[in-house]
């Protein structure tokens, strides 16, 4: 005997997003071609049939896919932290930095002071 009770709310959601999933890889046949709509009608409502090479390989390459977005997105998550160490390294080194500029300011007016004191008058050179 069938049951007509629907699954959970989730479930159902979830069932939803798959058949709409499912649905939008299938191929369409194109118009004015009724005899192969039929043909795919008809595969599609035998629920026993096997898949064909083309479905097994797509199928395959998808798995592939989805698996390659999940090492690229674990890679993206580490990347990201590297990033996030590398800053917070940088911030904790903003205090040094503050304090090697102002020593750099303090030298390079204490070493302006210098030179101009050390600059002659002209026209003294070469008389003695």
């Amino acid at each position: 005997m069938l049951s007509c009770r629907r699954p959970p709310p989730s479930q159902h959601a979830f069932l939803h997003r798959a058949h709409l999933f499912r649905n939008s890889l299938r191929i369409r046949p194109c118009p004015g071609r009724d005899d192969m709509a039929k043909r795919q009608r008809t595969s599609e409502m035998d629920p026993v049939r096997e898949k064909s090479y083309f479905e097994q390989q797509r199928e395959a390459l998808l798995g592939d896919i989805a698996l390659s977005f999940e090492h690229v997105l674990a890679n993206i998550n580490k990347l990201n932290r590297s990033l996030e160490s590398v800053i917070e390294v940088g911030n904790e080194f903003s205090s040094v930095e503050a304090l090697w500029s102002q020593f750099e300011n303090v030298m390079a007016k204490d070493e302006a002071k210098h030179q101009g004191e050390k600059t002659e008058p002209p026209g003294d050179e070469g008389h003695e």
